[in-house]
């Protein structure tokens, strides 16, 4: 569906949750499950995620991890 960046005066607020949850309500419509991309070093990210109910679903060489939400586990 896309990427997120925020602007650090953004971290910490509702502003990625809000996001996600139109992009996800949106695919949602049309597929099942949805994978997200994540830098191993990035635990705001993977924190983040986790919260949305997705779960590590793999391991890429260069520290890049697969995280996986399906429909059924989406929690917003």
């Amino acid at each position: 569906v896309g990427y997120t960046f925020l602007a650090p005066e953004y971290w910490g607020t509702s502003a990625n949750l809000q996001i996600k949850k139109v992009m996800l309500d949106y695919i949602f419509q049309y597929v099942e499950k949805v994978y997200f991309d994540i830098s191993e070093d990035n635990f705001r990210s993977r924190k983040a995620n986790e919260k949305l109910g997705s779960i590590q679903y793999k391991k890429k060489d260069g520290g890049k991890l697969i995280y996986k939400l399906s429909k059924s586990e989406y929690r917003l």
